[in-house]
């Protein structure tokens, strides 16, 4: 009967201590899994980056179990950014079985859990910061805490200056229709390579920094550049063009395309007025055969023109749809082209006697005067 007394006290015993004492070991440095040793641990300005460690468990006999026990753990930063972040682990927490596998544990003779900080770690200034983490068991006697934690070094890296980018385009950013336009980006920090994106989609990634679109934009549209220096640390800056685009061209009309000559025409009518991105004026233009288009004078600026004066030859008409954006950018676009077509006199000359008539002409009383008309049409 005591030796029954005496195993099970033993048992309740053992059970108790293996509930209150272990020994956990995280001073190797293979431990902290992310950033890994031998890897690469500068990062840039505010980067974002992951901490990803193992805990051991050097107790021959007890296991730590998350389900009741926490496990509480302390980041402590010195250097060029300090602080501390503290966090517990438990059984549904930021933990994994780890080996032995064990779901929720952290098994004897050497047996170890992974971990995963619950946030990205980021910091701002540069230079190196020391970072030590130090892992306790919340409820238990941990018999040695001197290995407990572990210290390692980050490095962050400069934040380089903030590329320019510029155009081309009437304040960087108004273009017309058709209007080829190059983008340059600049920076005092050595940039390596310069990706440009036009509504966000890559277009041009390499060593230039110099874009220019093909075929050209034909939209209002975001255009990016992303600088990445040597260490991949990235800047970029963000351009938003402005299509002063003239959607709708505008339609005149004329009622009398054939006129004779020194006759003044009707008005011409607005048959459809144009409409665009920006505020839409007008202006009319003409010319002969073999001269360009030119403003008309005094200038019309309405949507409709009413000649004043007589044609003497035939003459082509159209409108100027005029779009004018805030910043000023003035695109042009034309309506439809009217000719209009004057006829030649029927009657080119007049002779008297059968020689050309002068404009004043004397006779004598009584005297008959015989009036030819020479090179007519129709009489």
């Amino acid at each position: 009967m005591k030796n029954l007394f005496f195993l099970a006290f033993l048992f309740f015993v053992q059970n108790i201590f293996s509930q209150t004492t272990l020994d956990l070991n995280l001073n190797n440095r293979s431990y902290v899994t992310v950033p890994a040793e031998g890897s690469d641990v500068r990062y840039c300005f505010n980067e974002k980056f992951n901490l990803e460690f193992q805990v051991h468990n050097l107790s021959t006999t007890n296991t730590l179990d998350l389900t009741t026990n926490n496990l509480n753990v302390t980041l402590t930063f010195t250097g060029a950014n300090t602080g501390t972040a503290t966090t517990s682990f438990n059984s549904s927490h930021f933990s994994s079985p780890g080996i032995p596998a064990s779901d929720n544990t952290i098994q004897s003779n050497g047996g170890y859990a992974e971990f995963i900080w619950p946030s990205d770690l980021t910091f701002s200034n540069a230079g190196t910061t020391t970072i030590v983490i130090f892992a306790q068991a919340a409820g238990v006697t941990d018999t040695s805490t001197t290995n407990n934690s572990i210290t390692f070094q980050i490095v962050n890296l400069e934040k380089p200056s903030q590329v320019n980018l510029s155009s081309t385009a009437l304040s960087n950013t108004d273009f017309c229709e058709g209007e080829e336009i190059t983008f340059t980006a600049t920076s005092t920090s050595d940039i390596a390579t310069y990706t440009f994106y036009v509504g966000g989609v890559a277009v041009q990634s390499s060593p230039t920094n110099i874009f220019t679109p093909s075929p050209v934009l034909s939209s209002s549209v975001s255009v990016s550049v992303r600088g990445l220096t040597a260490d991949s640390c990235p800047t970029s800056n963000t351009l938003y063009m402005f299509y002063n685009d003239v959607t709708t061209k505008g339609t005149i009309g004329q009622s009398s395309l054939t006129i004779c000559e020194n006759e003044t025409l009707p008005p011409f009518t607005n048959v459809e007025s144009a409409s665009g991105a920006s505020t839409i004026t007008y202006k009319w233009q003409a010319r002969r055969f073999g001269d360009p288009f030119a403003d008309l004078v005094p200038p019309i600026t309405t949507a409709v023109y009413t000649p004043t004066s007589g044609l003497t030859t035939t003459t082509f008409f159209r409108r100027v749809a005029i779009s004018t954006s805030v910043q000023n950018k003035i695109c042009e676009e034309f309506s439809n082209i009217i000719q209009v077509t004057v006829n030649d006199s029927p009657i080119s000359g007049l002779q008297v006697g059968g020689v050309a008539a002068p404009s004043t002409i004397a006779i004598c009383e009584s005297e008959t005067v015989t009036f030819t008309a020479t090179a007519g049409q129709s009489f």
